[in-house]
Parts: structure tokens; C-alpha cells; sequence
């Protein structure tokens, strides 16, 4: 079969040959045109091969805003207690309709610990659920846009465009902020934020190794954040649970 592949590749050489010395270019293109797309399906399939490595979906989000407790609704379908902790919690998830798995990764929130946790985990990211308080984001909100900020704005975590999912948790307490109204007041929070540290950065000279977020010639939109995809959807992880639109968006990705 080997002699068979060579002797193949011998016959196309030698009529190559013959029609460049008859000035018969027109091959010479189709040969090039061939092998554009070949080359086009290897890289693909290289992209493919990798994405598909990444399985884990990491659980991001300030402290109490429930993170946690989504991680065990979604891994051990029930409300269970739980606490602020300084290690990841990890587990497989399994898709109901097309029985893929994917490992989701609970990292704490602590201010202190956050960027160490998101280093040591990011590469696996095939997608981000970052969790929100929505009963107490008015307050929160400079910290949250910090927060999400820093992992949008991440080199890596930029270069690998994985989709975001911002869940606004905690919809079944009263006073509750809605998703559109928190993602437009985390637009409004982030714009500020990247006017100062690209400031800050000029005026110190210094370089590091973020993405600038959106385009430059107007004010921050999460939908400017291309390839990249950002969804927003609201949720609850209480007891009596309401997470289908997470569940959703997992078996999307999946």
C-alpha cells in the first residue's frame, strides 16, 4: 500500500513537471487551491482536537453570592449547607440529553486568593459561570465589575474565548435586581474601570499582560467582547431551585 501511495505521488510530480515545461500553470493552481483547503481542515482539526480537551467549566463570583451552592445543585441535585472556603470544590457533571461530561471547578472568591485560583485553573476553561448576588449588586457592583473585569480582560482566558455565562443568582429574594438591569450597570461600571487602568497604565509606563476590553472608539458593551460570548440569565440556588437557563447553557456547550 506504501508503494501504491508513492508511486501515486511520483505520477503527480512528473505531470506537474511536464505541465509547468508546456507553460500549463492552471494545475499549478488547482494544486494550491487543494492544499489551502486541506491545510484549512488540519488546523480546524487541530483547534477542535484541543477545545475538546478543555472540560472544565469553572464557577466564578464574589463571596456569598452562592457559587457554592449552585456547584451542589448541579452535582448532587439537592440544597445542601455551605461555607466559605479557600480551596476549589471540583466534580463531574453530566449533560441529561447527550450524557457529555464536563468538570466543574468551584473556586473560591476570597479577594486575596481569587487571581492565584484563576491562574491555576483557567486552562482548563471550556466555558465560565461567573455568579452574582443580585439582592445586593447596587453595593457590590465596583467589586463584581473588578472582579469579572480582571478574568475578561485575562491574556490567556482572552486567546481562548470560552462563553461566559453571568447568572444572576438570588431571584427568589425580594428587591432583586433583574439581568438586564445588572448588566447594564456592570457595562457602565466596567467603561469606568477601563478608562482608569488604561490611564494608570500610561501615565506609570507600564506594560502588562491584559486584553483591552470592547473597542476603543465608544463605551464598553459586552457584545463588543467578540469572539468571545457573554449571556446573561437569572437564577436561583436555594432549595427550590432555579437553575434550568444554567443547565441549558451547559448542555450548550458541552
Amino acid at each position: 500500500m506504501a508503494a501504491s501511495a508513492k508511486n501515486h505521488v511520483v505520477v503527480w510530480m512528473n505531470y506537474l513537471q511536464k505541465s509547468v515545461e508546456m507553460g500549463d500553470y492552471s494545475v499549478i493552481g488547482v494544486i494550491v487551491a487543494v492544499s489551502v483547503v486541506l491545510l484549512t481542515f488540519l488546523v480546524f482539526g487541530l483547534l477542535r482536537q484541543r477545545q475538546n480537551k478543555r472540560r472544565g467549566v469553572l464557577i466564578l463570583g464574589n463571596c456569598d453570592a452562592g457559587k457554592t451552592l449552585l456547584y451542589t445543585q448541579l452535582i448532587y441535585k439537592k440544597h445542601n449547607q455551605t461555607f466559605s472556603s479557600i480551596s476549589p470544590n471540583s466534580g463531574n457533571y453530566t449533560v441529561a440529553e447527550s450524557g457529555k461530561t464536563l468538570r466543574l471547578v468551584d473556586l473560591p472568591g476570597h479577594e486575596r486568593i481569587r487571581q492565584q485560583m484563576l491562574d491555576g485553573h483557567k486552562d482548563l476553561a471550556r466555558g465560565v459561570i461567573f455568579v452574582i448576588d443580585s439582592s445586593s449588586v447596587q453595593k457590590e457592583i465596583k467589586d463584581i465589575a473588578e472582579y469579572l473585569y480582571t478574568v475578561l480582560s485575562d491574556n490567556r482566558i482572552s486567546n481562548m474565548s470560552p462563553p461566559l455565562l453571568v447568572a444572576c443568582n438570588k431571584q427568589d429574594m425580594s428587591f432583586t435586581k433583574g439581568a438586564k438591569v445588572i448588566q447594564a450597570l456592570l457595562e457602565k461600571e466596567m467603561n469606568t474601570l477601563r478608562i482608569t487602568k488604561s490611564a494608570a497604565l500610561q501615565d506609570t509606563s507600564a506594560s502588562n499582560n491584559n486584553t483591552y476590553l470592547g473597542r476603543r472608539d465608544r463605551d464598553f458593551t459586552f457584545n463588543d467582547l467578540k469572539p468571545m460570548k457573554i449571556d446573561f440569565v437569572e437564577c436561583s440556588c436555594q432549595e427550590k431551585a432555579d437553575i434550568n437557563a444554567i443547565q441549558d447553557w451547559l448542555a450548550k456547550i458541552a
